[in-house]
């Protein structure tokens, strides 16, 4: 299983310094920045072309009516099995990452520890994580509006009095 580990490193560092404005242009605008290609377009989404050296050099945006909402991008192969050898290159792979990342930007603001872990970077205009899924390795670039939403219910507690 492969990892494609200073392609990420340069996504995550493309994405703080890109001047987001979270419409749909900004898909050509970062894809150009970076020498990928917008393949396909839908309603909702879009597929970026990488370049990646993984098995799926793919990148897939999420649109809605308010614009880009997210931009996941593979930087691993993606496994067709779950075993011990392709966990194990997944956790190497999000350790390297992570290090070079935090050596470049500094701690995490954001780490979720567990089956899946998570580390994000709040950023002026957009949050970056990184995520060691099951089968692959993610880099997810969002739109810090799209991500205050999604937040909202872990802030929020209620308590119900009977």
């Amino acid at each position: 299983m492969r990892a494609d580990i200073d392609a990420a490193v340069k996504i995550v560092r493309a994405a703080a310094g890109f001047d987001w404005s979270w419409a749909v242009a900004d898909l050509e605008r970062f894809s150009e920045t970076l020498d990928w290609e917008v393949s396909e377009r839908r309603p909702r989404g879009a597929t970026l072309d990488t370049g990646l050296h993984v098995n799926w050099p793919k990148a897939n945006a999420i649109i809605d009516a308010a614009g880009v909402r997210e931009i996941t991008v593979w930087v691993s192969d993606i496994a067709e099995t779950l075993d011990d050898i392709v966990s194990c290159a997944i956790a190497d792979g999000f350790e390297e990452i992570h290090a070079q990342l935090v050596e470049y930007f500094g701690p995490p603001s954001r780490e979720v520890i567990g089956e899946v872990p998570r580390s994000g970077w709040q950023f002026p205009n957009v949050v970056v994580f990184l995520t060691a899924g099951l089968k692959a390795l993610e880099v997810s670039i969002v739109n810090p509006d799209h991500q205050r939403r999604l937040d909202i219910p872990e802030q929020t507690t209620r308590i119900w009095k009977f």
